[in-house]
């Protein structure tokens, strides 16, 4: 703290002059009888811790701060600002990279749907005789979790498919629901992988002509999982494998035969409401991310090809030569959208 003063009384702008310092580099301070607040970090600061009077009258006894008691203060909570600006910025990032980075996973997502769409009523006409979307109609989405499960040797069990949120949740519009979404999806595509690595076992046993079909769900699902887990990655996000946790160590069950066919319907309809749900939650967004990027990337091209022109009229002025770019407009374009997307 600074001396104390006595005998005399100092010019008025020096004793307001510590306080008028802090109000000042605070910039968005505010002071309240409570403490001061800066920027959008509360601080609770004492009076005292202001302005110290002794036990003896004020105005033959006052202590103030020095000031590099008070530029260090400031200078803690200005770094201890900067740091939740900065954890703020890298929140509001992750919808932009998660949107930016999901081109391949949802191409994947659209082949994998494709494939299982284009034998999925082969599949129930032959073990059900119905097609796909009467049963579908007929049998509740409820019965899915229970039809397939693993158990260890000691026989204790766990149900393998998840249990999905439901096709009406709206498209993530924060980063933290877009990082909670992700996440969720990817760990009901990790135990999907499980489920068909179930129904090809399947197959096997039973020697049945879906085997292929199946092994192909297996393998499109496996590369599903791989891009989604980069796209955690390069968000900063973490996958979770938790639900795979009570899986591990159990082995197939075989069962009934038309058991066996209902969890192979079971699984084939979830994991299609699951890549439905992928694509209903990103898919439009990231159509919009790319619309705009690709009005970005028409104006920066007529203002480059404006460029061009302008230099080519003064060259043609000065009776030089005209200016070309030597690069092709696909490739300016290419690179411009990759600029843009990251």
């Amino acid at each position: 703290m600074g001396s104390s003063i006595k005998n005399s009384s100092p010019p008025l702008h020096l004793l307001l002059q510590p306080l008028l310092l802090l109000l000042l580099l605070g910039q968005s301070s505010a002071l309240s009888s409570d403490g001061v607040q800066v920027g959008a970090l509360p601080v609770s600061l004492p009076r005292a811790s202001l302005f110290h009077t002794h036990n003896a009258a004020p105005s033959s006894s006052l202590s103030f701060p020095s000031s590099s008691s008070s530029s260090s203060s400031f200078a803690a909570l200005q770094e201890e600002d900067d740091v939740e600006a900065e954890k703020a910025e890298e929140r509001e990032e992750t919808l932009v990279c998660i949107l930016s980075n999901m081109d391949m996973a949802l191409l994947q997502a659209k082949i994998t749907r494709e494939m299982i769409d284009e034998f999925k009523d082969t599949y129930t006409l032959s073990k059900f005789n119905q097609t796909w979307t009467d049963l579908d109609s007929f049998l509740p989405l409820e019965i899915d979790e229970a039809t397939l499960e693993v158990c260890s040797v000691e026989q204790t069990c766990a149900m393998v498919l998840p249990s999905l949120s439901p096709l009406s949740k709206p498209p993530p519009a924060t980063d933290s629901d877009a990082a909670k979404s992700l996440v969720e999806i990817s760990s009901h595509i990790f135990r999907f992988m499980y489920a068909y690595e179930q129904l090809v076992i399947d197959q096997s046993i039973t020697k049945d002509k879906f085997a292929k079909e199946m092994n192909d769900a297996y393998i499109n699902h496996d590369q599903l999982s791989i891009l989604l887990e980069k796209v955690l990655e390069s968000c900063g996000q973490t996958p979770n494998f938790s639900d795979l946790v009570a899986l591990d160590g159990k082995m197939h069950v075989t069962t009934s035969t038309p058991r066996t066919d209902l969890r192979g319907f079971s699984t084939l309809r979830q994991s299609l409401q699951c890549l439905d749900l992928l694509e209903n939650m990103f898919g439009e967004k990231v159509k919009l991310l790319e619309k705009v990027v690709e009005e970005i990337e028409n104006e920066e091209e007529e203002e480059e090809e404006e460029e061009i022109r302008r230099r080519n009229r003064r060259m043609r002025r000065k009776g030089g030569r005209f200016s070309k770019n030597g690069k092709s407009k696909k490739g300016r374009k290419s690179r411009r959208r990759r600029h843009h997307l990251e």
